[in-house]
């Protein structure tokens, strides 16, 4: 077996792990978090003025497609990796360098639109109990909620 079709393996096996964190909820609100040289960050949480349950960070971006904010529910969301014969379609479109896959994420809002993202790997995380509380502590939620 040939090196892409593994990284093509371990892409397909987080994305179903973050499909099955999605869809313990019955929806999460999705914002594109963060871009810097070439890491992409998401974050997904109940509401937007909520701290984040799952951060997922693509690396090696080579395109981004789509809205900054939107909804992924349990029943027709989630993150699906591109087909090759899409992949090829692309790749005429934008010259996808090689080893890079391609991911498409369902937007609940529009079922007609989604977002498109090039990258080399996808990775996640579930926040702790401690990460939402610096999240909070960041973004001066803490102090909102004394008040």
């Amino acid at each position: 077996m040939n090196i892409i079709d593994d990284e093509s393996k371990d892409s397909r096996r987080v994305i179903d792990e973050i499909n099955t964190v999605i869809r313990k909820f019955l929806w999460l609100d999705f914002q594109l978090d963060g871009y810097s040289y070439d890491t992409l960050r998401l974050i997904g949480s109940v509401s937007t003025s909520y701290p984040p349950e799952i951060q997922i960070e693509f690396s090696g971006v080579f395109l981004y497609s789509g809205v900054l904010r939107w909804t992924s529910n349990k029943e027709d969301s989630g993150i699906e990796v591109v087909d090759d014969e899409e992949l090829g379609l692309l790749n005429e479109r934008y010259g996808v360098t090689v080893g890079n896959m391609a991911y498409r994420i369902k937007n609940s809002d529009n079922l007609s639109e989604s977002i498109l993202i090039i990258a080399e790997q996808v990775s996640y995380r579930e926040l702790s109990d401690d990460d939402k509380k610096q999240w909070l502590i960041k973004y001066g939620m803490i102090e909102k909620m004394k008040k």
